[in-house]
C-alpha cells in the first residue's frame, strides 16, 4: 500500500496525535477481542481440539501483533513529518520520514492480510458446519434459516471490512482512496457490530427452539442452547435413529445445548408416563364348549 494510507494523520497537534493514538490502541483491542470470541466458536465446532484451531489462533495474534506496530509507527510517522516540514531542506530527515513511511506500510499490510485470512477461514468453517449440521433434519429448516441468518450476518461485517481494504488499498489503481482511510477508521465499529449481532441472535434463536420443543406446563424454561455454539443445538431435535458420524462433529461439540435438552426429554417422558393410563388386560381364559 502506498504512503498516502499511513499519512493521513498528518498535521495533527500533539493533544491531537495523542487522541488519535487512543483511538487506534482501543481499534486493535476491540478487534482482536471480537476475533477471539469468533476463534472459540470455531473451536468448540472442531469439539474442542486444538490442532485444528492453531491456524486461526496464529492468524489472530499476528494481525494484533501487527496492528501494534502499526499504531507505534504511524505515532513516529507523523512525529518525522512535523520534523521535515520544519526544515524540508535537510535530507537525513527526508530519509527518516520514508524509512517510517515504509514500516508503517508494512504493519499495515501484515495487519490487513492476516485479519483477513483470519475472517475468510472463519466464515468458510462457520458455513460448512450449518450445511453438514442440516443434513438429514428437514423438517427444522425454518429454524436452520434463522441460525444461518444470524451467523452469517454476525460474520460478515468484518469480513466485507477487510475485503474493502484490501481491494481499495492493494488492487485498485491509484490506490488507496479514501474509502480505504474511512474503512480503517470504522473498524473497531464492524467488529463492535459483528459482536452486538452474535449476542442478540442468540437469545432470538433460544426463543424459536423453546417454541418448536413441546414442554408441559408444570417443568421450568431451561437454557437450551450455549452461549456461543448456539446454532449446534439443532442436532438434538433430530430422531434417534438419525446417524451423524458423517458429519464430523460429535456430541462433544453441541455438548452446553444437547445436555439439557435430553434432561427436558426425560423429564418429559416421565410427566407422559404418569399421565397415561395402563393398557386393558385381555383376559387369559378361553370360555370352554359344554358336550351336546
Amino acid at each position: 500500500m502506498s504512503s498516502g494510507m499511513t499519512t493521513a494523520a498528518f498535521g495533527l497537534s500533539p493533544k491531537q496525535q495523542l487522541s488519535l493514538t487512543v483511538v487506534q490502541c482501543l481499534t486493535q483491542v476491540i478487534g482482536a477481542g471480537v476475533q477471539a470470541f469468533l476463534v472459540d466458536r470455531c473451536w468448540k465446532i472442531f469439539k474442542k481440539r486444538v490442532l485444528p484451531i492453531i491456524p486461526l489462533i496464529a492468524l489472530g495474534l499476528v494481525g494484533l501483533s501487527a496492528g501494534v506496530l502499526l499504531v507505534i509507527f504511524k505515532a513516529g510517522l507523523s512525529r518525522a513529518n512535523l520534523a521535515y516540514q520544519a526544515n524540508p531542506q535537510d535530507e537525513f530527515l527526508r530519509s527518516a520520514l520514508i524509512a517510517a513511511d515504509r514500516r508503517a506500510s508494512i504493519a499495515l499490510t501484515v495487519w490487513a492480510f492476516s485479519w483477513f485470512v483470519l475472517e475468510l477461514g472463519m466464515t468458510v468453517i462457520t458455513i460448512i458446519f450449518l450445511y453438514r449440521a442440516r443434513t438429514g433434519l428437514p423438517a427444522h429448516n425454518g429454524i436452520f434459516c434463522t441460525v444461518w441468518q444470524v451467523l452469517w450476518t454476525s460474520v460478515i461485517p468484518p469480513f466485507i471490512l477487510m475485503t474493502v481494504i484490501i481491494i481499495d488499498g492493494y488492487v485498485t489503481p491509484g490506490s488507496p482512496s479514501e474509502v480505504s482511510r474511512f474503512t480503517v477508521a470504522i473498524t473497531a465499529k464492524f467488529f463492535a457490530l459483528s459482536l452486538m449481532i452474535n449476542l442478540i441472535g442468540q437469545g432470538y434463536v433460544r426463543e424459536k427452539f423453546e417454541r418448536v420443543r413441546p414442554r408441559p406446563s408444570g417443568l421450568p424454561s431451561n437454557r437450551m442452547i450455549s452461549e456461543v455454539m448456539f446454532a449446534s443445538a439443532v442436532i438434538s431435535l433430530s430422531s434417534p435413529g438419525t446417524d451423524h458420524s458423517d458429519s464430523g462433529y460429535d456430541a462433544d461439540s453441541i455438548r452446553a445445548g444437547s445436555l439439557e435438552a435430553r434432561e427436558q426429554e426425560g423429564d418429559i417422558e416421565k410427566h407422559q408416563m404418569s399421565t397415561t393410563p395402563p393398557p386393558s388386560v385381555e383376559s387369559c381364559h378361553h370360555p370352554q364348549q359344554m358336550p351336546s
